[in-house]
């Protein structure tokens, strides 16, 4: 689906708020699943990163 509204415009319609990041995200709990998963990540990446005849060698 397209943008409708153009970035620049978007920002113009941004509010300021007392509110940092960190009110709508619990980052501990996102950095705490990052590293319980992150072994997992690195063996899936090196594997998209293999052509299908490297695989089957």
């Amino acid at each position: 689906m397209p943008n409708i509204l153009a970035f620049d415009e978007f920002l113009k319609t941004l509010q300021t708020t007392n509110r940092s990041l960190g009110f709508f995200v619990d980052w501990q709990k996102c950095l705490n699943n990052r590293d319980s998963i992150s072994i997992y990540l690195n063996h899936l990446n090196f594997l998209l990163s293999k052509d299908k005849q490297e695989m089957w060698k």
